[in-house]
């Protein structure tokens, strides 16, 4: 929205500090690159907080994801070859890292008995449900390749027409629609099994 691009006006891509892009580094970059950089910045950076937060559930590690992300473009500015397709590396960049944070998660689960102890009246059920949706996501997604994950992002949480994704991603509308049908094939027969375990108590 305007609103949220607007928030995004005038900011400078976050910068970092040990092994990233300085402020000097930044400064001595060619002012066209700068600008290009800026330009991504405003225009996708809500966007990308968006996919951030429809993944993450979570405002904190949304906005932490979203500073990557573009600390990552401007690490990789110079091998990015296709300057006018950054946006969709903008996006692949997102997604990849959200699923990062994901495979994180589940390895943390065997720490879910300590922080039920810490706060028995709530923490089991957020637990389990959190467990749950992660559980159904990695079945569903991290059978399919990069591209197709990132077809399906583009139309499912984003909510981009085929049309868009193939201006994106070089990809032809017809591979696009063959690769959604076959997901949503796929899906459809996971979503129908019956949860393992948790539920049969």
């Amino acid at each position: 929205s305007e609103r949220n691009r607007a928030r995004y006006k005038g900011r400078r891509p976050v910068l970092g500090g040990m092994g990233r892009v300085s402020r000097a580094e930044w400064d001595e970059m060619a002012e066209s690159d700068r600008t290009t950089q800026q330009e991504l910045y405003e225009k996708y950076a809500p966007m990308i907080y968006r996919r951030c937060l429809r993944f993450l559930r979570s405002k904190e590690e949304a906005q932490d994801a979203t500073s990557e992300v573009f600390m990552r473009l401007m690490e990789n500015w110079d091998g990015i070859v296709d300057k006018e397709k950054a946006a969709h590396w903008i996006h692949r960049a997102a997604t990849n890292y959200c699923i990062g944070v994901w495979r994180l998660r589940k390895s943390r689960a065997t720490d879910v008995d300590d922080k039920i102890e810490e706060n028995p009246a709530h923490a089991e059920d957020d637990m389990e449900h959190m467990i749950m949706v992660q559980d159904m996501v990695r079945k569903i997604m991290f059978p399919w390749n990069a591209v197709v994950r990132e077809i399906v992002v583009y139309t499912y949480w984003d909510g981009y027409t085929q049309d868009e994704i193939a201006s994106f991603t070089g990809i032809a509308p017809s591979t696009i629609r063959k690769y959604l049908t076959r997901f949503r094939k796929k899906a459809e027969r996971i979503l129908k099994e019956k949860p393992e375990g948790r539920h049969g108590r």
